[in-house]
C-alpha cells in the first residue's frame, strides 16, 4: 500500500474500514484486560457445542416456563457476533444456571464448578451487563456504517459520534474539546481525577446512557466490591476510547474534510475544506483554482434551506436539486462534488456480497452458471433491505420469451445428438481404415463438430454428404422413380466390407434413409 500511495498519490484514496476498525477497539480492549467476559463467551459456547447438551437446557426452558431459546451463535470474525452473543447470555442467564446445578451425566465436574461459580456470581454478572451494554452502542453504529446507503460525509461524522458517546461516558463533558482528535493528547496519569466523573456521577451516567438501572445498586455494596467494579468500568472505557482514538482515522485531515458535502460550514471553513480536497486530488488545475471560489460564493448567495429541508440529509441529493435547480452554474464544484460521492465509505458490502454468494453457490448448487449466478448476486443486492420485487406484465413476457427460447436451444441440441447416435457403430480400426481410403470422411467429420453453432436443420442437410449426378441417375435408374431432390446417406455401413474398394467406388455403398423431423 505505501509503493502504490507514492505512485499514486493525488489519485489514491485509502482509509481503514470503520467496521474492522470498531471490531479491533473492542477485542483489543478485552484482550488487554485479560478479561474473563470473552473467555466466559468462549467457553459457554464450546460446552453446549453438543446437540445433547443443547436438547437438555431447552426441556429445562420449557420446565420452568423460560425463554426456550439456546445461544446466539458466536463466531470471532463476525463484527457483530459478540454483542449478540452477549445479549443472548444475559437473556437466558437463570436457565443457565439452573442446566449448571444439575447437568447432564457426561458433564465433568471441574467444567460444571467453573461455570457455576461465574453463573452466581452477581458482581459478574454485573460486568457482563456493562460489556454488554457498550458493545451494544458500537455495534449500532456498525450497523450504520455497513448500510448501502451510507454516503462519505456521513463517515467522519460517525466516527466522531462513537468517540464522543464513549468519552461522555467516562469524561466530564466540560473537559470534552470540541476537535476531538486532542483525546490523543490527554494526560490521564497526571491529572486523572481532573477529567473523569465522580463516582455518584458516572454511575448514574451508565444508568442512563445504558438504559439499566442496576447499576445504581453498586452504590449500596460495600466499599472493596464498589470500588472493584468502577475501576473495572472505567479501565475498560478508557482503554476503548484509547483503541478507537487509534484505530479510527480521527486525525486524518482529509477524512475531516469530507464534511463540506452537507454545506453546512461556515464560508471560510467550507473554502478551506474544499481547496484541500482538491489540492489532494487536483481535480481542478491549481490555475483554476480562483473559479472554485467564485462558485462558493454564488452558491451561498442562493436559497439553499428548502433544499437542504427537501434532501432530508442526504449530500447527493442535496447537489442534485442544486444542478436541478441551477443548471450548469457551478461546473467546477458539481466536478469536484460527484467525484467525493464516488469514493466507498466502507468495504462492508463487497464483504457481505462474498459472504453470499457462498450461500448461492453451495455444494448442491456448484454448477451454476457464471451469468446465472451474477443474476442471483444482483437480484440479491437489490432486494435484500426487504424492498418488495414487483412483477409486472413485461417482465413475466420477456420470461416467456427467454424460456421458449432456452427449450428451444435445448430441443436442437437433444435434436443433433439423436442423430449422432443413429450413425452405425464402427471399430477405431474400421474407422482408421475409412480415413485412410477416403479423406472425404475426415472432412465430414470435422463439418459434425460444428453442430452445437448450427440452429436449423436445413443447415445441418447442407453440410451433409450429397449424392453426385451420376449417383443419381444410377438410382433412378435401379428403382424407376425421378427424386426431386438431393438424398442424405452415410458413406458406409456398419456390416459393408471395405478391403478392396478403391475411392471411385464410392457411389456404390449402401444407403441411410434420413426423414428430416
Amino acid at each position: 500500500m505505501g509503493q502504490l500511495q507514492t505512485e499514486f498519490q493525488k489519485t489514491l484514496f485509502d482509509i481503514e474500514d470503520p467496521c474492522h476498525c470498531l471490531n479491533l477497539a473492542v477485542y483489543g480492549t478485552l484482550e488487554k484486560l485479560k478479561d474473563k467476559v470473552l473467555n466466559f463467551v468462549e467457553k459457554i459456547h464450546f460446552h453446549f457445542i453438543s446437540t445433547q447438551r443443547k436438547a437438555y437446557l431447552s426441556r429445562i426452558q420449557k420446565e420452568d416456563d423460560l425463554p426456550n431459546v439456546g445461544l446466539k451463535k458466536y463466531v470471532e470474525t463476525r463484527w457483530l457476533s459478540l454483542g449478540y452473543s452477549l445479549q443472548r447470555l444475559l437473556k437466558i442467564w437463570p436457565s443457565l444456571i439452573t442446566y449448571t446445578r444439575d447437568p447432564p451425566s457426561t458433564v465433568k465436574e471441574k467444567d460444571q464448578d467453573e461455570l457455576l461459580a461465574l453463573l452466581e456470581d452477581n458482581d459478574f454478572k454485573l460486568k457482563v451487563i456493562f460489556v454488554s451494554g457498550i458493545i451494544e452502542k458500537t455495534n449500532k453504529v456498525n450497523v450504520t456504517f455497513q448500510k448501502q446507503t451510507l454516503e462519505i460525509d456521513q463517515l467522519p461524522q460517525l466516527i466522531n459520534q462513537i468517540i464522543r458517546e464513549i468519552s461522555e461516558l467516562i469524561i466530564n463533558a466540560s473537559k470534552i474539546p470540541e476537535d476531538l482528535s486532542k483525546l490523543n493528547h490527554l494526560e490521564w496519569n497526571n491529572n486523572y481525577d481532573e477529567y473523569l466523573r465522580d463516582d455518584k456521577n458516572f454511575l448514574d451516567t451508565l444508568a442512563r446512557e445504558l438504559n439499566n438501572e442496576i447499576f445504581l445498586e453498586i452504590n449500596q455494596k460495600g466499599f472493596e466490591v464498589k470500588r472493584e467494579l468502577l475501576n473495572y468500568f472505567r479501565e475498560f472505557l478508557q482503554l476503548l476510547l484509547q483503541k478507537l482514538l487509534h484505530y479510527l482515522p480521527i486525525e486524518d485531515e482529509l477524512i475531516q474534510s469530507l464534511s463540506f458535502l452537507s454545506l453546512n460550514d461556515n464560508t471560510d471553513e467550507l473554502k478551506i475544506k474544499i481547496l484541500y480536497f482538491n489540492k489532494h486530488f487536483r481535480i481542478i488545475p491549481k490555475e483554476d483554482e480562483y473559479k472554485i471560489i467564485g462558485e462558493i460564493n454564488n452558491l451561498l448567495k442562493k436559497n439553499l434551506t428548502w433544499m437542504k429541508r427537501a434532501s432530508q440529509g442526504s449530500s447527493l441529493n442535496l447537489w442534485n436539486l442544486i444542478e436541478q435547480t441551477h443548471g450548469h452554474a457551478f461546473p467546477c464544484l458539481s466536478k469536484i462534488f460527484r467525484t467525493v460521492h464516488s469514493f466507498a465509505p466502507s468495504s462492508a458490502n463487497v464483504e457481505q456480497s462474498f459472504s453470499a454468494l457462498k450461500l448461492l453457490k453451495s455444494a448442491l448448487r456448484n454448477s451454476l452458471r457464471e451469468t446465472t449466478l451474477e443474476s442471483l448476486m444482483f437480484i440479491h443486492e437489490e432486494f435484500k433491505n426487504e424492498k418488495p420485487i414487483i412483477v409486472t406484465e413485461s417482465l413475466l413476457k420477456k420470461y416467456d420469451e427467454m424460456k421458449k427460447e432456452s427449450n428451444r436451444i435445448k430441443s436442437q441440441k437433444s435434436l443433433n445428438s439423436n442423430i449422432n447416435n443413429t450413425q452405425p457403430e464402427k471399430s477405431e480400426n474400421e474407422e482408421e481404415k475409412i480415413e485412410e481410403e477416403f479423406p472425404q470422411i475426415q472432412a465430414s467429420k470435422n463439418d459434425n463438430e460444428d453442430f452445437d453453432n448450427i440452429n436449423n436443420i436445413s443447415d445441418l442437410l447442407e453440410k451433409s454428404c450429397i449424392m453426385t449426378e451420376d449417383e443419381e441417375n444410377k438410382e433412378r435408374k435401379n428403382k424407376g422413380e425421378k427424386l426431386s431432390k438431393k438424398t442424405l446417406y452415410s458413406v458406409m455401413d456398419k456390416n459393408s466390407d471395405l478391403e478392396g474398394h478403391d475411392p471411385s467406388k464410392l457411389g456404390q455403398t449402401k444407403k441411410l434413409k434420413f426423414n428430416p423431423p
